[in-house]
This record gives C-alpha cells, structure tokens and sequence, in this order.
C-alpha cells in the first residue's frame, strides 16, 4: 500500500528531495526513475540503477492498465472505458451486456467478478 501512495505521490514530482528523510536512498531513486521510464522518460539512469537487464525488462513489457476514473455505472450513456497500453499492437474489447438488477433478484447476491460469459453474444 506504501507502494502505491508513493508511485502517486512521485507522479508529478520533478525530484524527490521532499521524500528523502521517510524513505531509503535507493529504494526512492528506484520508484522515483522507474515511475519516469514508465512515462517514457529516459532510461538512462534507471539503467544505472536496476542494471540493463531489469531495465529493458520494464522498458519491454506488455502493460494494460484500467484507469480508476472509469464509470462504475452507465445507465443510458455510451459505454465508455478509459485505459493505458504499453507496448500492445492490438487490442481486442468485448463488451456484454448484463443486468444485475435481475441478476440481484434472481440470485438474492452479488454477481461473482468472474461471472461466466459463455454462450452470451458481445453487444459492442
């Protein structure tokens, strides 16, 4: 959880002065220009630190990320999804629809995360 605070937190930061006397040298320098490649930013001196072979590694890597500001809810507006890719040529997006008012009647529970789609048709 610290983790993550702090990945936000260095987001917008141009330097990571104001966090030195909470956390080790190097464990924030490692954050501080791994957050910096992931927007693509020089590598170089995540390189330095991490090795070439790390570095690459994160520089390589297939990402698809889900963005929180996303509706939970769409009612009569358009699907739409936010999203951030890394390194994807393609991308593929099903969308189905699913009724939970009736799935909550029916089931008196929650839908399960991983509800079963087989036999549904995508609507978009």
């Amino acid at each position: 959880m610290v983790d993550q605070c702090l990945d936000i937190l260095l987001k917008n930061e141009s330097d990571i002065k104001r966090f030195s006397k909470m956390f080790e040298t190097e464990y924030l320098q490692n954050k501080y220009f791994t957050n910096l490649a992931k927007k693509g930013k020089d590598m170089a001196k995540l390189r330095e630190l991490i090795g070439l072979h790390s570095a690459s590694e994160l520089e390589n890597r297939k990402c698809l990320e889900i963005i929180d500001k996303n509706l939970s809810y769409f009612g009569d507006k358009p699907i739409e999804l936010k999203i951030k890719i890394k390194n994807l040529k393609h991308l593929e997006l099903r969308a189905y629809e699913f009724d939970i008012a009736s799935y909550l009647k029916q089931s008196k529970t929650e839908p399960p995360i991983d509800v079963d789609l087989d036999g549904l048709v995508p609507k978009h």
